[in-house]
């Protein structure tokens, strides 16, 4: 949920959270709205519910995200690129 909000309201929310959580799927799909912000996101290997690797799982959880490291990635080359167009 807290990818979804700093996607569609980073006017408001400039840093995002995420403990054993993931970005959804639909938020993922409309990430090229996505501004820079700082992301701090705190992941287990073995998560049950919020698989990192994206896959679902038997559990119960919610599956079907992508990979936390995928997220991630995606999350630092935009600051990046951000920052890169400040400096210039």
């Amino acid at each position: 949920m807290s990818y979804e909000i700093i996607v569609k309201k980073f006017e408001v929310f400039r840093t995002e959270a995420g403990i054993s959580g993931t970005m959804s799927l639909k938020t993922w799909s409309n990430r090229t709205f996505a501004k820079a912000v700082s992301v701090l996101q705190l992941s287990k290997g073995l998560d049950r519910v919020v698989p990192p690797n994206g896959l679902t799982n038997l559990y119960g959880g919610q599956g079907g995200a992508p990979k936390i490291s995928d997220i991630m990635l995606f999350w630092a080359e935009l600051n990046t690129h951000d920052v890169h167009e400040y400096i210039e």
